[in-house]
């Protein structure tokens, strides 16, 4: 052969040097000193932002599921249950300046009255027999006129499992939430005082299990991607962050004349702004966009987004039911995965190595404190270890034909 055509040897070593020389040159090179002072200032700018955004307590709106407000549409708490609500979304006309209560517990509180009233008239030892009774059927019809229940009916919602959250009546006399009676369907809400449409929903929505808690009790609603078929209760999908925001749904129906919201699953959230209807996508749907790619934006997503798993879980710790439980498990299992993610994330915005890596037998550029001869020591002990780990017999080297 030629001596010419031949190529000299290169071994293991060498190029492992070569290619940790070139990657140190680019990691301490790759961004420029005003691209750096740049980079920090974005990210500070936004941090800024979140730091903000965290230091409210992160209620929200138990029908619209939004934190935002307005002057003239607060979020006004129930101080019978906690529950929270938009003026907007509940039809509270002003702030009130004493308590307020939600449609659930005034009912009770007016049921509760009206017992204390029918007990006192029974234990009044004054009354004869036939005034007890004449006194009692007053109050009851008094109760019946002005739609009390006597006792009052549980805290229970006919759509779903959850007993907390913004109840209002059905026209059949329960109760229900106005999100379940909003995004089911065959239900329509009527001046957030109401749901109806409740015995037009078809029987096979009770029937299937939710994709989240796993239970079969309340209807069930299905995503609006075409050709999927994940099934969910409406409270559990707002509290695992699927695409059920009712604000974007306003938003198209206004555009398109639609007075169906769609609901669609956590893995085609994003289709509720890109294929459901023509409507403009938002910037942080985007693709294109920068701030949804950066590692930033995605860790303050994260963080928000971990927020809102923390207040959903202590509100679930307090209702202390099966179902409960069930969507408790869900939502720590995201919140553990959005920890991994973060770490990964945050491993990203720290940028490339500004010192020397501690790299146990692996050949580095010269001058870095490790030679060839440690590189194949400890390549050749890992060698050895993994063989005695897995039982693997050393291999002797195939002797290569003679080309003579």
């Amino acid at each position: 052969m030629d001596s010419r055509l031949s190529l000299p040897p290169v071994s293991a070593s060498a190029v492992c040097t070569t290619l940790l020389r070139s990657r140190f040159r680019g990691g301490l090179r790759r961004l420029s000193a005003s691209a750096w002072e740049k980079k920090f200032e974005q990210q500070r700018q936004l941090w800024i932002l979140l730091g903000e955004d965290l230091q409210d307590d992160g209620v929200r709106c138990d029908v619209c599921a939004n934190a935002d407000t307005t002057a003239d549409d607060a979020i006004v708490l129930c101080d019978g249950c906690d529950v929270a609500v938009h003026q907007s979304c509940y039809l509270i006309s002003e702030v009130p300046e004493g308590e307020w209560y939600c449609e659930y517990c005034a009912a009770k509180r007016r049921a509760d009255d009206h017992m204390k009233r029918l007990k006192a008239v029974q234990q009044n030892k004054d009354l004869t027999v036939e005034q007890k009774e004449a006194e009692l059927t007053a109050l009851v019809a008094k109760a019946e006129s002005s739609g009390t229940d006597i006792p009052c009916l549980s805290r229970r919602c006919v759509l779903c499992p959850r007993r907390g959250g913004a109840l209002i009546r059905t026209t059949e006399g329960l109760w229900a939430h106005v999100s379940c009676g909003l995004w089911i369907p065959e239900c329509w809400v009527v001046g957030c005082r109401s749901v109806c449409g409740v015995p037009l929903i078809c029987a096979s929505r009770f029937s299937v299990p939710c994709c989240i808690c796993g239970l079969r009790g309340g209807a069930s609603i299905q995503c609006a991607y075409e050709k999927c078929v994940t099934s969910f209760h409406a409270a559990c999908a707002v509290m695992a962050g699927f695409g059920m925001n009712i604000t974007d749904q306003i938003n198209i129906q206004r555009k398109n004349n639609d007075v169906t919201f769609h609901p669609f699953c956590l893995r085609h959230r994003l289709c509720s702004h890109t294929r459901s209807v023509a409507t403009d996508v938002p910037l942080e749907f985007r693709r294109s966009s920068p701030d949804f790619s950066s590692a930033a934006y995605q860790c303050a997503m994260l963080v928000r987004r971990n927020r809102d798993i923390i207040l959903y879980t202590s509100q679930l710790q307090q209702e202390d039911s099966f179902w409960a439980a069930r969507v408790s498990a869900y939502l720590l299992k995201e919140l553990h995965d959005n920890i991994r993610c973060l770490r990964t994330l945050w491993s990203a915005l720290e940028g490339p190595p500004t010192r020397r890596l501690h790299t146990k037998g692996v050949a580095l550029p010269a001058g870095c404190g490790a030679s060839e001869s440690a590189s194949s020591t400890g390549n050749s002990e890992r060698k050895a270890e993994k063989r005695k780990q897995y039982g693997i017999a050393k291999q002797k080297p195939n002797k290569r034909p003679s080309t003579k």
